[in-house]
């Protein structure tokens, strides 16, 4: 492993602390069986699965959130430790096209510099999960049965379906 790929795997990517009612209350947080999850009602086993689901939906929607330094942010387990590593790996794809990240000309750059264009990384990867936190945490105050509701986030994906 490369020193890029070493610092990319070790980013915790955050979420804006306000968010953690939804994060507790769709996720069996800390991980554990499948079949927890179903007799706890959670969509998500892990809380990485719904920050995924976040990135994709904020990305999908064409919003990012903008992180400011006074935000209070929550973070949990590094990147490299979610799975699968193909879905994780797209999403660092669409995070790389969509910020300016120089992949090229990180092979030239020291380590503090490296450091530097890797924030940038997780600021998209923030930006576009903290959208989709928004758009959930939006549609549960518009609906609060939405949040017992098991298609509700199924539904969310056709939303922004431009295809």
């Amino acid at each position: 492993m490369n020193i890029l790929e070493a610092k990319i795997g070790n980013l915790s990517p955050r979420y804006l602390a306000k968010y953690d009612p939804i994060v507790q209350s769709v996720t069996q947080f800390g991980g554990g069986a499948d079949s927890d999850r179903y007799i706890t009602g959670k969509s998500f086993s892990n809380a990485y699965e719904l920050y995924i689901y976040c990135f994709f939906l904020g990305l999908s929607s064409g919003e990012s959130y903008t992180v400011l330094k006074e935000d209070e942010m929550k973070s949990f387990w590094e990147l490299s430790n979610w799975k699968p590593p193909e879905l994780r790996d797209q999403l660092l794809a669409c995070a790389i096209a969509k910020s300016d990240f120089d992949m090229f000309r990180t092979q030239f750059m020291d380590e503090s510099e490296m450091q530097v264009e890797v924030r940038k990384l997780r600021l998209v990867i923030e930006g576009y999960a903290n959208a989709g936190f928004s758009i959930i945490e939006e549609s549960f105050l518009d609906d609060p049965a939405l949040n017992e509701d098991d298609y509700f986030f199924l539904s969310q994906l056709n939303r922004f379906n431009r295809g």
